[in-house]
């Protein structure tokens, strides 16, 4: 291969610059062929210029790996695909299909994935709705108490759970935990939904689960990992953590063989390369492949997802080996075919920098400088030495066990000499 192949992490720089996609780059900037040359340049682009600057000005790069957050312009992203076509590893367009609950239950149900019986209420549309203490009735369609209540619009998180009056009524409210690890509150006095509000609202029939959900973390069709947790409406609407760490308890589980063909649907539907879902196994269902009477349906996809914990070094080594092999084989697929078994991995200190317009460029390339292996101390200190934002980003470390010198990766910048 001439040159290394140029991967652009296009996203919103506290995406970017987060401690599992720093674990992933440094696995992929490890990757060398035999003879000792790297196989991938990473180019962060800059938030400032992701939000403010033409996309003309935007790196050039071989592929692109870009994801919607809060803030993130996706059209422009879009528009920056149809300019440059690189190798996207992740299909932006159907990133505005995940904004849309009903759209993406729609895509599911096409792609033959169970989701929970639902109905949508379009705000802009002409509905039909009775509600009573046990029921709703949306255009003919009857969910019994309890059900769901999610806005259509994905970012927005104010889900709700109506109960009947034999569990003694009221709803429980979900929201994104907050700083007392509260995730659910009750409120005994609620007695209607939110339909006559005139907002949009996907309301779907709650499932049985044993008071669990299963959060899945899928890499294209070949691999899903799979962590059991608490759902967030049980218990007292309060994230159980671990006393060790201070993170959310969660149990590694192996998914069945059918759970595993819906990871590989859930991929097949939304073209994510690196996709987490939700899994819901409920006791009694009709669709599906079940077995043992539990029937798996998803009740929620949320793109670009990251495993966390003592699982996310194993899982960004193992979606950087998978998306390592999909970018060979789109953009080198003859270095792929003679020159893989002979790939490596050694130890790296990987410093990104955004480019300018024309990169790769002369002024824009990877350059190599003698370096070593770092032990703590100096990881730590080249890790403050870096600046996490804007104009440069660190890219974490890789393990240092057994690996031959260190070359610093750097991507020069203008902005960085400024």
């Amino acid at each position: 291969m001439e040159r290394p192949i140029t991967l652009g992490v296009c996203a919103m720089a506290k995406k970017a610059c987060s401690a599992p996609m720093r674990l992933l780059l440094d696995e992929l900037c490890a990757y060398t062929d035999e003879a000792g040359a790297r196989e991938f340049v990473v180019v962060v682009f800059d938030e400032r210029d992701i939000i403010d600057a033409p996309i003309e000005s935007w790196p050039v790069v071989d592929a692109l790996l870009a994801f919607f957050s809060a803030g993130f312009p996706l059209g422009k992203a879009i528009a920056y695909t149809q300019l440059r076509h690189p190798f996207c590893l992740n299909d932006l367009a159907l990133q505005r299909t995940l904004l849309d609950r009903a759209a993406v239950y729609t895509r599911l149900r096409q792609f033959g994935v169970p989701v929970p019986p639902h109905a949508l209420l379009d705000a802009d549309a002409r509905n039909d709705v009775e509600e009573t203490d046990d029921a709703i009735t949306i255009n003919g369609v009857v969910l019994n108490r309890p059900f769901v209540e999610k806005p259509r619009d994905s970012e927005d998180h104010a889900v709700a759970i109506y109960w009947p009056r034999a569990r003694g009524g009221g709803a429980a409210h979900l929201f994104r935990k907050n700083g007392a690890d509260e995730c659910a509150a009750f409120d005994a006095e609620a007695r209607r939904s939110r339909a006559a509000s005139g907002g949009s609202f996907l309301y779907e029939q709650w499932l049985p689960t044993s008071e669990t959900d299963v959060k899945v973390y899928a890499v294209g069709r070949e691999h899903a990992h799979a962590e059991l947790r608490k759902a967030p409406a049980c218990g007292e609407g309060r994230v159980q953590r671990e006393a060790k760490g201070g993170r959310e308890k969660r149990a590694i589980v192996q998914l069945s063989e059918w759970e595993l063909e819906i990871a590989r649907r859930v991929y097949d539907a939304f073209g994510q390369s690196v996709c987490g879902f939700d899994l819901l196994r409920a006791s009694g269902g009709a669709d599906g492949g079940g077995a043992d009477g539990v029937t798996a349906y998803v009740c929620d996809v949320n793109g670009w997802s990251h495993v966390k914990g003592a699982a996310s070094a194993e899982f960004a080594a193992k979606s950087a080996s998978l998306l390592r092999a999909y970018m060979l084989g789109a953009l080198a697929s003859d270095y792929l075919a003679t020159k893989v078994t002979g790939a490596t991995c050694v130890g790296s200190t990987a410093l990104f920098a955004p480019c300018g317009a024309d990169a790769p460029s002369d002024a824009c390339r990877a350059r190599d400088e003698p370096g070593r292996c770092l032990d703590g101390e100096a990881r730590a200190g080249a890790s403050a030495r870096a600046p996490m934002m804007a104009a440069a980003s660190i890219v974490g470390m890789a393990a240092a066990g057994g690996c031959a010198a260190v070359t610093p990766l750097i991507v020069d910048s203008p902005a960085l000499s400024a």
